[in-house]
């Protein structure tokens, strides 16, 4: 009897513990993070937000002779999706992105409990 309810208890707290990491929301790119980002934001405060791209490329123009205006693309690639960003003169110019539907949002979806 007292080992059953040993066993019981670890198996909530197993269960507990598996619904608490799967509803706190991560850090880096997810897309809550990804709507905080704004054009005319620069590098620094993008990789606040996200945290270090997976890549990183400069890409010169051909009358550039300085490394601020050249354009930056930067890449995450977290396991749910992907962001890109494009950096000129040092500021977000151009975002994308796209995310798979989140554990929640695809319960939510097959029981037709959403928008």
């Amino acid at each position: 009897m007292k080992r059953r309810c040993v066993l019981s208890g670890l198996a909530v707290l197993v269960l507990v513990g598996m619904l608490v990491v799967w509803l706190i929301p991560s850090s880096g790119p997810t897309p809550a993070n990804v709507k905080k980002i704004e054009r005319g934001m620069t590098l620094a405060e993008v990789y606040a937000i996200l945290g270090p791209p997976t890549e990183e490329r400069w890409v010169p123009q051909e009358t550039v002779e300085s490394r601020s205006t050249w354009w930056t693309v930067a890449a995450w690639e977290p396991n749910d999706g992907h962001v890109i960003v494009v950096f000129y003169g040092g500021q977000v110019d151009h975002l994308r992105s796209g995310f798979a539907p989140s554990p929640w949002q695809r319960l939510v979806q097959r029981f037709g409990l959403g928008p």
